[in-house]
């Protein structure tokens, strides 16, 4: 899948380019980071779908992968506005990503 440009209200909030940017990586990328970081932005989505090893997180991933995370995390923190992970894609086109990222991760995830 090719990964969506943000919303425009979305274009230049740091914590949504760190989405971006992470997401990019996931659909990139195999390997036990970017399944990781697949967990961490799952996570967010829908916990029922992915549990996020805090551990496994800080020690696969780069350290540019690690600020992006501390940046999605303070956003989400301190948004005034409550709003959910693939929203910054349009509701759609983000949840279509967020399907595919499970399709891709996600072992024995169908719909």
């Amino acid at each position: 899948m090719e990964l969506p440009g943000l919303l425009p209200k979305f274009e230049r909030d740091m914590g949504a380019l760190a989405t971006h940017r992470l997401l990019a990586n996931c659909l990139e990328r195999d390997g036990q980071a970017a399944a990781s970081l697949a967990d961490f932005l799952l996570s967010l989505y829908d916990a029922r779908v992915a549990k996020l090893d805090a551990y496994i997180l800080c020690r696969c991933i780069e350290a540019e992968h690690f600020e992006d995370v501390l940046f999605v995390m303070r956003w989400f923190r301190f948004a005034e506005n409550g709003f959910d992970i693939h929203h910054v894609f349009g509701y759609e086109r983000g949840t279509a990503l967020m399907r595919a990222l499970m399709q891709k991760f996600r072992t024995g995830y169908d719909k």
